[in-house]
């Protein structure tokens, strides 16, 4: 029994250690799948798929050269930062590339390439100012931006400027959204009545309004016997006709009544601002200078003496 125990152990040890020794080619077979897979979809167009095979495949068997087809599929979907992070892995972890200088030529290329900013603005036309210099378009526009940081600024006529600090990184594409806030109405002081005007003669407007107070009145009055004497024939003889004359005249008496006391507010209201402005006006020609001359006469001089009063 314990013979046959041990036999069972050497050969269970065996079998794993079998597998052990399989396992690299494995793994070596699933890479080879996915790395063939991916080459598939890349000429298929089907680039984020790609790129999900060969990241399987460099994670199965983590071959650098692996690395330069994730950044093949990494560039054809414009991940500018991940191509060059696939590239400077692919350097660092294959020190004898052969083809290292056409790599480090191809970093150094997407470096290189400016930054692409979208800038659209609420209104359109706002001018662009990038670093404080004048840009040829307005907005909505595409603004070239070489890596490191900046300040963009938008303008409009009757807006505030909007100022914008941005730090730009090489190769991206960016959007952005401004609302523009429209400036402020400017406030201007002005004096009621001026000393060197006169004030403006308001009894004509309240004439006017008394007028038409008066002749709202009337009018109002005029309907509303007519609304009382349509009802009174309504009620001896009714009558759809007789009915609708009768809310008519109502209706223009309630609208004469209402415009006789709009306009006689108004005349009211201009009858009393009238007597303010020459009440101030009164107050105003009294402020004015008085010249007084007295005569002087002594045994050397003789002459006048002037005195001005404000």
């Amino acid at each position: 029994m314990f013979r046959a125990f041990c036999m069972l152990m050497v050969c269970s040890f065996c079998v794993l250690s079998v597998a052990h020794a399989q396992n690299p080619d494995a793994k070596s077979e699933l890479a080879k799948r996915a790395y063939t897979k991916g080459e598939t979809l890349f000429k298929a167009g089907h680039y984020e798929a790609a790129q999900v095979q060969f990241e399987a495949a460099y994670a199965a068997s983590p071959n650098p050269v692996v690395l330069l087809s994730v950044a093949k599929t990494q560039e054809k979907l414009e991940n500018y930062s991940g191509v060059v992070q696939s590239l400077e892995r692919y350097l660092k972890e294959r020190a004898d590339a052969p083809d290292a200088e056409q790599v480090q030529k191809r970093i150094n290329k997407i470096k290189s390439r400016p930054a692409l900013y979208r800038i659209n603005s609420q209104p359109d036309g706002a001018r662009i100012f990038v670093d404080g210099q004048a840009q040829s378009h307005v907005t909505p526009a595409e603004v070239q931006l070489t890596p490191g940081e900046h300040e963009i600024e938008l303008r409009a006529d009757g807006y505030e400027a909007k100022h914008m600090a941005v730090s730009a990184n090489f190769a991206e594409r960016r959007p952005i959204a401004v609302a523009l806030k429209k400036e402020a109405a400017p406030v201007v002081e002005t004096n009621e009545v001026k000393m060197d005007e006169e004030p403006v003669d308001l009894m004509p407007a309240v004439w006017v309004a008394a007028g038409v107070s008066g002749a709202a009145l009337i009018a109002g009055t005029v309907l509303g016997i007519l609304a009382l004497k349509e009802q009174s024939d309504f009620n001896d003889n009714p009558s759809t006709s007789s009915a609708d004359r009768g809310e008519n005249f109502a209706l223009f008496a309630d609208l004469s009544f209402g415009l006789a006391a709009a306009a006689g507010i108004t005349a009211f209201v201009l009858f009393l601002d009238h007597n303010e402005r020459h009440s101030r006006k009164e107050k105003a020609d009294k402020q004015t200078a008085k010249l007084e001359l007295r005569p002087e006469l002594s045994t050397q001089r003789a002459g006048l003496s002037a005195k001005f009063n404000f």
